[in-house]
């Protein structure tokens, strides 16, 4: 299986949408995050800057962080700009912490099944056509039986409780759960010389391995996606080419259609 990198294009086109958009920045805040984290936390204060100023109340923007099943109460901390005032989001962003984790794969499904779950919710409560989107930042592949997952059967069975997880515990029947809500999902993947995680989030949607971790690589690959999807120009201010990593399985491109 080898990347091949080709430009971004533009995915989806919200602009002209009346309704409110919902912006899930979903962010692994695991130990292994410590480098990428402090970069991360920079970028997610301009993100909510530019949606509080440019889309004049239309983006509401929610932050999931999320851990490991070893974790215990830090599993899952979340923020939403429609329950909380921008002074709490900002307080959460800057709180943030890279700890935890235990094993390599992270409890991502269990992230992305709160997500399906608030949208469900803002779907029956506030707007039925409401549309979202999540833009995923992490280092780590979900758990699964090829990712040495110490914490797969608590994820399994923490998810099959929880009626409103109605995603699953499966990659594909979480991605074929997302596909038919409607929800787009883009990956902003740490570097990395394997793959393998890259990979998983490769067949749930666009993914990009970043060059490098810094707050201005963050920012500008964030930004520069986030203003294309709204139909807003982005100018690029230091020189990076950011393209979306194509995967293929014995010469076939993934199919995110399963």
């Amino acid at each position: 299986m080898e990347p091949k990198a080709e430009q971004e294009p533009t995915w989806i086109t919200l602009a002209g949408d009346k309704d409110e958009i919902d912006l899930f920045l979903v962010c692994d805040t695991t130990g292994s995050m410590g480098t990428y984290l402090p970069a991360l936390k920079a970028s997610l204060r301009q993100v909510f800057l530019v949606a509080k100023l440019l889309f004049h109340g239309r983006l509401m923007v929610h932050i999931v962080s999320y851990k490991d099943y070893c974790d215990g109460n830090g599993l899952l901390s979340t923020v939403s700009r429609r329950t909380s005032r921008n002074d709490a989001i900002v307080k959460f962003v800057d709180d943030l912490k890279p700890t935890g984790g235990g094993d390599f794969p992270e409890a991502v499904k269990t992230a992305l099944n709160h997500v399906i779950m608030t949208v469900d919710d803002i779907r029956a409560t506030v707007s039925a056509t409401s549309r979202a989107l999540v833009f995923l930042y992490t280092d780590a592949p979900p758990h699964h039986q090829t990712t040495r997952s110490n914490n797969q059967s608590r994820e399994i069975e923490a998810i099959q409780d929880n009626p409103k997880y109605r995603g699953g515990h499966d990659w594909f029947q979480l991605q074929r759960t997302l596909q038919d809500l409607g929800i787009p999902v883009y990956t902003f993947h740490s570097p990395t010389r394997d793959y393998l995680s890259p990979s998983f989030y490769a067949a749930m949607g666009p993914t990009v391995i970043l060059p490098q971790l810094s707050s201005t690589i963050i920012t500008e690959a964030t930004m520069g996606l986030l203003l294309q999807l709204m139909a807003q120009t982005f100018e690029v201010t230091i020189g990076s080419n950011f393209a979306r990593s194509a995967f293929t399985h014995k010469g076939e491109p993934f199919d995110q259609s399963f």
